[in-house]
């Protein structure tokens, strides 16, 4: 059977959703839309190195939180909402998505430096192979100074489970695309449950929740955070002041509800169908 596309969507909110103005020194205000379209452009071409160059020319300009947030997760969502409407192949949808993996391993791998403090680590749930969101989690929290271990998609629960009791992280980052993966997610938090003190703080979200909001209440243990990417980093970096001063109780407690409303950067509601998985 074809191959389905790896559509990647952030941890939570669709950019744009909020209706918030640019923030100041915004990539909005150097014509956000034009840079999105080159970069589109260029992909229909595929011309990695048209690709590469413009990215790396926003980054010698802005920090690498900006283009993530204001370029990389908006193209993403643009060209998988292409793809669900049949205006763009799946094999250039592929190839937007494993530049974008290549754009922000490489992003993740310079940024590491030594660093004591506590582990978080990130990752997709048991199965699920789209990736881009933890990685890019894994990116920006690391840049926050927090010591960070990408683990990467559709990791074996046993396997996991062997690496947090191993490293004894004090959080484990997950997230999850489609909703046929939320029962894997569920079987690991329950294992998670069972570990002796101490075990690490499950945070979860993802694309599966937009839509499916409910599915988060059935997660043991878990909590959920929704928003944009950077709002999930500040909220994470609060998170763990809380749990490391002893507010473990309080935090594992707290959910967050998806907003089933979210629409993507144009203001358009965005399909709710998920992408079957690859085969």
């Amino acid at each position: 059977s074809s191959r389905s596309p790896n559509i990647v969507r952030p941890l939570a909110t669709p950019p744009g959703a909020s209706g918030a103005a640019p923030a100041s020194g915004s990539l909005a205000l150097y014509n956000i839309h034009r840079v999105q379209e080159e970069l589109i452009d260029a992909f229909k071409c595929l011309d990695d190195l048209r690709a590469q160059r413009l990215l790396a020319s926003l980054l010698a300009l802005y920090p690498v939180e900006q283009v993530c947030t204001e370029v990389v997760t908006p193209v993403l969502w643009q060209v998988g909402h292409l793809w669900e409407t049949g205006r763009l192949s799946v094999a250039i949808e592929h190839f937007a998505s494993n530049f974008f993996r290549g754009f922000l391993t490489n992003l993740l791998y310079i940024s590491v430096s030594e660093n004591h403090g506590p582990l978080v680590i990130c990752g997709c749930a048991p199965g699920e192979p789209h990736e881009l969101a933890p990685l890019m989690l894994a990116l920006l929290l690391r840049r926050a100074g927090m010591r960070t271990i990408y683990l990467g998609q559709s990791i074996e629960t046993t396997s996991l489970l062997e690496v947090v009791r191993e490293l004894q992280p004090v959080m484990l980052c997950i997230s999850v695309t489609m909703p046929a993966y939320v029962a894997t997610l569920i079987d690991l938090a329950r294992r998670l449950q069972e570990l002796p003190e101490p075990r690490p703080l499950l945070v979860f979200g993802g694309q599966a929740f937009l839509y499916h909001s409910e599915l988060a209440h059935h997660v043991p243990g878990g909590l959920y955070l929704s928003g944009s990417m950077q709002q999930i980093v500040q909220e994470l970096r609060q998170v763990l002041e809380d749990y490391l001063a002893g507010g473990s109780e309080r935090t594992h407690t707290v959910q967050k509800k998806a907003d089933p409303e979210a629409h993507d950067p144009s203001g358009k509601t965005l399909p709710s169908a998920s992408p079957t998985h690859p085969s």
